[in-house]
């Protein structure tokens, strides 16, 4: 393995936890050992941040995961015997200790694709020693997500891993992954549903190399359109992506992004360059205006998914009638002798003739939306982090785990309206910091910008020593 001084040089430079650089630097041996594992090499194709980092641009962002599709479905027992074979490989050759005992794969989330096919997500965890020598109860985690039946819409590659450590020529390999155009247009689809500073980052780093990568700007809208809601329309999404706000992001922009230092730019150029890719890649596109009315401008859209992130009701003018609502959905769909376009998904609350239920909202008759301060608790999955996503699927859907069925939140039988409460529902608000472990990568909430870890566990129950944690909000 790398020795200590090399982890420290790595960590100032990058100006992150000497804990990341580890983590990084046993990415590119798992990269090696699964790339050359019988089982897992012909099975997963490389993407996400990762893929970025360790195939295309060295000097970007960090990230903290490995992200794969596979084309086929996974069989977890043989899955996880292979992540341990590719361990003691690179124990044998590093000297890196993996506590193999503690590897775990399971089934994270399903989620529902093209003609219905239900896609399951398989979540693994492998943990190492720190390099350090410190205390045996200090392991570093590392995650790997794997999205089955998963195929790519461009022609996956094999290319070489990169390795940036003093041990490069040992690490030497190929990989099978994404083309850098399917990269770009999955991260514009991310744009198109979630707000995320990392993806804003990706996009806008990747235009400063984009002709040294020698991209295809006609693959990656191909490769977009096909993944998303607007394969008829391309100037539509080139109108929202334009608009993609970035209000409110600069304390997420100045925290989580961890890079070298002088690959780091400030958040007005990234929305700029962010601007100035979209208008190159989708060059030549006009709105026409049937598309106006099918699809939620951005001035609805995006503060929508931001209701929906943050667990919050909607006050909507619709249609001149005043209305309550929990924000649930985005859905493409075709009723019956209708145009298609996009409905949102919601329970009323209060407002409107009817009494309190399920009700879906056309865009053009929204006549205003606002933001409340009142929190709600969900009464079935929030799904707008599916907006855009290209899928047959024709009604608001309920997902329940691996084996049930797959059911209509339309058509079933809602639950009892739930007070108004104050207590917010488990997740990350505003007004709260989220200070992550860099060993175990549990996440904690805290009020004030204390970085001390209390004695806790890791993900599956064993000790961890962290002590002293890093804030990602």
């Amino acid at each position: 393995m790398i020795g200590r001084g090399e982890i420290d040089a790595a960590a100032e430079s990058m100006g992150v936890h000497v804990a990341h650089v580890q983590r990084d630097y046993v990415f590119g041996w798992l990269l090696k050992s699964i790339s050359e594992d019988a089982y897992l090499g012909r099975l997963l194709t490389l993407k996400g941040a990762t893929c970025f980092r360790k195939i295309y641009l060295p000097e970007s962002r960090y990230s903290d995961d490995l992200d794969f599709s596979s084309a086929s479905v996974i069989d977890e027992r043989a899955f996880a015997e292979a992540l341990n074979r590719c361990c003691s490989t690179i124990e044998g050759v590093t000297a890196v200790h993996f506590n193999v005992e503690r590897t775990s794969v399971g089934l994270h989330r399903t989620v529902v694709g093209r003609d219905e096919v239900v896609k399951e997500v398989y979540r693994a965890r492998l943990f190492f020693s720190d390099f350090y020598g410190n205390d045996e109860e200090l392991s570093i985690a590392v995650q790997m997500d794997v999205s089955t039946l998963d195929t790519p819409v461009l022609a996956s590659k094999s290319l070489p891993i990169i390795h940036p450590y003093s041990d490069r020529g040992l690490c030497a390999a190929s990989i099978q992954c994404l083309a850098v155009e399917e990269l770009l247009a999955a991260k514009l689809k991310c744009l198109l549903q979630r707000r995320h500073v990392l993806d804003l980052f990706d996009m806008a780093y990747a235009h400063l190399w984009r002709n040294e990568l020698g991209v295809d700007r006609s693959k990656i809208v191909s490769a977009f359109l096909r993944k998303t809601i607007f394969e008829r329309s391309p100037g539509a999404a080139r109108e929202i992506l334009l608009a993609v706000p970035t209000d409110g992001l600069e304390e997420d922009w100045r925290d989580r992004l961890v890079c070298p230092a002088d690959s780091r730019f400030d958040l007005r150029s990234a929305s700029e360059r962010l601007a100035g890719f979209v208008s190159e890649i989708f060059a030549g596109t006009e709105t026409r205006d049937v598309e106006t009315e099918a699809f939620f401008p951005a001035a609805l859209r995006f503060p929508i998914l931001r209701a929906g992130s943050e667990r919050r009701l909607i006050r909507l003018n619709y249609d001149g009638t005043s209305r309550l609502v929990e924000p649930y959905a985005l859905l493409f769909k075709k009723p019956e002798n209708a145009p298609s376009r996009e409905y949102f998904y919601a329970w009323n609350l209060q407002g409107g003739s009817s009494p309190p239920g399920w009700r879906s909202f056309l865009g053009h008759k929204v006549l205003g939306l606002e933001l409340t301060d009142v929190e709600f608790e969900p009464r079935v999955e929030i799904q707008l982090y599916k907006a855009a996503e290209a899928s047959r699927v024709s009604n608001f859907r309920r997902e329940s785990g691996r084996n049930s069925a797959i059911r209509s939140a339309i058509t079933k039988q809602p639950r009892p309206v739930r007070r108004l409460s104050s207590k917010p529902w488990p997740s990350f608000k505003a007004s709260e910091f989220v200070l992550q472990c860099p060993y175990c990568q549990k996440k904690f909430k805290r009020t004030s910008r204390d970085s001390t870890l209390r004695p806790h566990k890791a993900p599956g129950g064993y000790v961890c020593g962290g002590r002293r944690g890093t804030f990602i909000t």
